[in-house]
């Protein structure tokens, strides 16, 4: 797939990260039995409120990603000034769960990246234009 990475086993304290996590608070509405975690940009499940900080802890992730990222960040024109991913989500998939099939909003921007911790996950892209 055209502009498709795959960079395995590059998350720098990986078990770390997943305990930082867990310290957070997790929602399960909307979702059905799994839970997740939404941070930064406005993201809306029909949850009324304005955006949730992004943990300090994500910081060193939001990085190393924005380094692996950056010949495709330099394509759209961006100066660096601030992070671009802006928005994080975090899911908990236990074994047997996954995440239906969905295409992400526009509104995201035109880089999204996703990080895989504690287990794979088979994941399925489809270029839906």
């Amino acid at each position: 797939m055209n502009g498709l990475y795959y960079y395995p086993d590059r998350v720098q304290n990986a078990q770390e990260l997943i305990r930082r996590i867990d310290e957070m608070k997790w929602l399960d509405e909307y979702s059905g039995d799994r839970r997740y975690q939404h941070y930064g940009h406005t993201f809306n499940y029909y949850i009324s409120g304005g955006p949730t900080p992004m943990p300090d802890f994500l910081a060193p992730l939001i990085e190393q990603m924005e380094g692996m990222c950056k010949l495709a960040l330099m394509s759209y024109d961006y100066d660096g000034s601030a992070p671009y991913f802006n928005q994080c989500t975090v899911n908990e998939l236990l074994p047997g769960q996954g995440v239906e099939p969905h295409t992400d909003s526009y509104g995201y921007g035109d880089l999204i990246a996703t990080v895989t911790l504690g287990a794979g996950v088979k994941t399925i892209y489809r270029d839906w234009e």
